[in-house]
């Protein structure tokens, strides 16, 4: 998967110990590497997002535990503060619904058993 490079102002244009070939314009503070963005690098499906790959194959790409077949449900990402954070506190799903969304953020769903 090629990342998807995300701008951020707290973020640093050099990303060479992970990115050691790339050069930004803007500061980056984020590399998503299973965003929806992210394309195939290589292979017969090069080019493609996970996004379309994931609406395409469904359940076969996502699993059965995944709260929707159409979307990818693991976001992973790289951060590059070049100053400090604020603390962030994200919603659990009652409270994403409440607002409209359809899940919230940091949800880990164990498989049946375990």
């Amino acid at each position: 998967m090629q990342p998807a490079f995300d701008p951020r102002p707290w973020g640093t244009l050099d990303l060479s110990p992970i990115y050691p070939n790339h050069k930004f314009a803007e500061k980056i503070g984020e590399a998503w590497l299973t965003g929806d963005a992210c394309q195939v690098a290589t292979g017969p499906l090069k080019g493609k997002s996970l996004a379309e790959l994931s609406s395409q194959y469904g359940r076969e790409l996502v699993g059965d535990t995944a709260p929707d077949p159409g979307r990818f449900p693991l976001l992973l990402k790289f951060l590059f503060p070049h100053e400090k954070l604020s603390v962030q506190v994200h919603p659990d799903d009652e409270a994403a619904h409440r607002a409209g969304q359809p899940w919230g953020r940091g949800r880990l769903h164990a498989a049946p058993g375990q």
